[in-house]
């Protein structure tokens, strides 16, 4: 029986930092998906079910009518892929 992946979406203008960590991530085995701004980013957020998005601040705000759901802030995303790399 296969295991369940968390799903990841990250949120980012930033190409460079997006793809870096989706990259990252995947190397690790985990499902991600990547949006290149807010309004795509929510569309994907309502219509599938992600463990986890990482978002950068400034689109937070366009998210919080969504159901309760783990967000990981990019100002903090050295420290999140540094404890996913010790996992």
């Amino acid at each position: 029986m296969q295991e369940l992946k968390p799903k990841i979406l990250v949120i980012d203008d930033e190409k460079a930092l997006r793809e870096g960590i989706k990259d990252f991530i995947e190397s690790e085995s985990f499902y991600v998906e990547v949006a290149d701004n807010g309004l795509s980013g929510i569309e994907l957020a309502l219509k599938n079910a992600f463990d986890i998005i990482m978002i950068d601040m400034k689109f937070l705000k366009k998210l919080k009518n969504l159901n309760p759901i783990q967000f990981v802030l990019f100002p903090l995303h050295l420290q999140v892929l540094k404890q996913l790399s010790v996992q």
